[in-house]
């Protein structure tokens, strides 16, 4: 998501390199660093990576229902599919496989493991 979509909300966090930074007061982002201190994003980044950073709004994949739709992919090369997530498990997504769902799936085994998922809105 580049910087000029995101829909800025109190509490929504982003994964930027890695990090993981929160809006607070609906238009400041900011970093915890290890001591806990939080450091605004504008300090942290310069204006050009502020500008060009890629920002990925953290899931928490455990929290997401069963069938849900979302996109899948291997590497960032490849297109994205369309998939039902299946479950979340030891830090990686599954969904049901070749588009199925949990209704329509042989078994709970025909599941994949992707590198890479986001939700569909």
């Amino acid at each position: 998501m580049r910087i000029t979509e995101i829909k800025w909300e109190n509490g929504k966090q982003y994964k930027v390199g890695g990090l993981v930074y929160t809006v607070k007061d609906e238009d400041i982002l900011v970093y915890s660093d290890i001591r806990g201190e939080e450091i605004s994003i504008t300090e942290y980044l310069t204006l050009k990576e502020l500008l060009e950073a890629d920002f990925t709004e953290v899931i928490d994949w455990s929290k997401v229902a069963v069938d849900t739709k979302i996109r899948v992919r291997d590497n960032k090369n490849q297109k994205w599919k369309n998939r039902y997530f299946a479950k979340y498990e030891i830090g990686q997504v599954y969904t049901w496989n070749d588009g199925t769902t949990s209704w329509s799936a042989n078994s709970e085994r025909s599941v994949n493991m992707w590198e890479y998922a986001e939700l569909v809105e």
